[in-house]
């Protein structure tokens, strides 16, 4: 399906998450995994039963990495297509070709998320991506890739949109555009809790006030003021009209305003 869905493309990318057991990915996805009745599967064969429930096999980092090396071993013998295909798993990315892989250092990268490596290693953005991290960042740097146009194939059941992501870019203004990471992050994403959501985070930014608290929260180094300035921006996610600084205030005028409604 993948590689079908990319008949419109120079160059197909799969790229794989990577499972590190000492990770805060892989422990929330233990954790989340423990309510259910997992399937671990350590080795996958072409005639594998397929498990009913498929979220109870999805749930096993062993199952997905099981699920990768048969998906790589059988796309290395069936892959048929014309166009250049190349499968990264961390820390390799090998490209397929004629029923055989080879490595392709120049691609290789280390990051525990595949939504991070179409900008970071790439030098063509995704035509296609399932990620949404992975929009949101070519989004941000659409003219940094010498994009003149950037379009989204979004499938939603059997309803499919193209969007044009550069007019809403426009529309948005770089200040704004600039602040979708940090707004994506912090409301909730692969390695953070959610907070409010994305809806409540987009009205927020788009006042100037606001905006402003996240400007500088993609730096590579963070700082104390910036990390003080975005707990104030999620409390505005929450409050709009507060004036409430910090979590811990905003906390405590709940508990006040629900202490003054008991009836002792």
């Amino acid at each position: 399906m993948v590689t079908k869905a990319g008949h419109n493309c120079d160059e197909i990318h799969i790229v794989f998450d990577t499972y590190r057991e000492d990770s805060i990915n892989n422990g929330e996805r233990e954790r989340k995994g423990k309510s259910k009745e997992m399937v671990v599967l350590d080795v996958i064969s072409p005639n594998q039963n397929v498990p009913v429930v498929l979220e109870n096999f999805w749930s096993s980092s062993i199952s997905k990495t099981a699920f990768q090396a048969f998906y790589v071993e059988w796309l290395t013998t069936n892959y048929q297509g014309t166009k250049p295909l190349y499968l990264g798993i961390s820390p390799q990315v090998w490209t397929v070709s004629a029923g055989c892989a080879s490595p392709f250092p120049r691609l290789n990268c280390t990051h525990e998320e595949a939504d991070d490596v179409p900008c970071a290693g790439h030098s063509k953005p995704p035509v296609r991506t399932y990620i949404h991290y992975a929009v949101i960042r070519v989004t941000v740097n659409w003219r940094d890739l010498g994009l003149k146009e950037l379009w989204l194939v979004r499938n939603s059941g059997v309803r499919r949109s193209i969007l044009p992501l550069h007019d809403i870019c426009l529309a948005l203004g770089d200040e704004l555009t600039k602040c979708l990471p940090a707004l994506h992050a912090l409301t909730g994403c692969d390695t953070t809790s959610k907070i409010s959501t994305k809806l409540a985070a987009l009205n927020a930014v788009r006042k100037p006030e606001n905006s402003s608290l996240i400007l500088n929260f993609d730096s590579p180094q963070l700082t104390e003021n910036a990390i003080q300035l975005a707990d104030t921006f999620l409390v505005k996610c929450l409050k709009p009209s507060t004036d409430l600084k910090t979590f811990d205030d905003l906390q405590l005028a709940a508990f006040d305003s629900n202490a003054l409604k008991m009836d002792f």
